[in-house]
């Protein structure tokens, strides 16, 4: 089935708001919302307690700080015993402790049941955590491969060089396509295939940095580097669909426009080699330039 990018976002986010509210009722409850069980269950730490220790567990008014912090602190014969997870907490686990403290504002001010007020509160959240998300990696002149040269015959080594390593590496599948077949067939085993395609991107930007360009093109390097590191991150984010589905959701979006960044990149080389007179022929690698439109 073919779903433009924006229905992918549409479907990622309406499963992670799904998964966020349940995800929340239960870190916080230990249970369906408004059961309390004997068992607090989190996903990064599990806490038993015994007859005796449940009428010592940290006072109700508590449950705010331990449920934003990701930590239970439970009191027994006057000891205090804090279990913190050792894992990084994922961006959708972020979302989930946002959202539900957030959902209990408005419910304190009657707005629970505010259809705008709850669109708003998940808008705003998910921007908020995607905004803050880890983002490519962003290369300047100084960490790129630069030679003294500036000449037709090294600008032509230049170009068939990175035709080489598109050549060999360039995956021929699209992540975002991939990962949203997985989550339609609910089929985790499928992630392998983005990640394939995220290793591919990762072997092209490892050869763009180790390929020497002209000091004549070195802008136009750095921006291709920088398209190809952009776009390598967001196929490797887009692999925890399953895991950490709002990483996913920033990934989506670094991904999607990485592809128009190294579009660009490669039509900028392809003008500046015609503007200094180099055609290639049929044989020679930098024919991809000829490709992109």
């Amino acid at each position: 089935m073919s779903l433009s990018r924006q229905h992918i976002q549409t479907l990622v986010i309406l499963i992670v708001c799904i998964l966020a509210v349940a995800g929340a009722g239960y870190a916080a409850y230990g249970g369906p919302l408004g059961k309390k069980t004997d068992q607090v269950k989190r996903d990064d730490a599990i806490i038993s307690t015994s007859s005796t220790e449940q009428n010592a567990i940290t006072p109700s008014g508590d449950w705010k700080k331990q449920f934003l912090t990701g930590s239970s602190t439970i009191r027994a014969s006057g000891a205090t015993k804090t279990t913190v997870s050792s894992e990084p907490e994922t961006l959708t686990r972020q979302f989930g402790k946002k959202f539900f403290e957030q959902y209990m504002y408005l419910k304190q001010h009657n707005l629970s049941e505010d259809p705008q007020a709850i669109k708003t509160l998940v808008d705003q959240t998910t921007s908020d955590l995607v905004d803050a998300a880890p983002q490519a990696r962003v290369y300047d002149v100084r960490e790129v491969t630069i030679s003294t040269a500036s000449d037709a015959a090294s600008e032509r080594i230049y170009a068939n060089a990175v035709g080489v390593i598109f050549s060999a590496h360039m995956p021929h599948a699209d992540a975002a396509t991939v990962a949203l077949q997985a989550l339609e067939n609910e089929d985790p085993s499928q992630i392998k295939n983005v990640e394939s395609i995220a290793d591919s991107y990762d072997a092209i930007l490892t050869g763009i940095l180790a390929t020497p360009a002209p000091a004549s093109l070195a802008a136009f390097h750095v921006h291709l580097v920088n398209g190809v590191s952009a776009i390598a991150f967001g196929s490797r984010g887009m692999t925890k669909v399953f895991t950490d589905p709002i990483q996913s959701i920033a990934a989506l979006a670094t991904y999607e426009k990485s592809l128009g960044q190294l579009r660009d990149g490669l039509l900028d080389l392809k003008f500046i080699f015609s503007q200094h007179g180099i055609q290639f022929s049929s044989s020679e690698p930098a024919t991809i330039f000829s490709m992109i439109k």
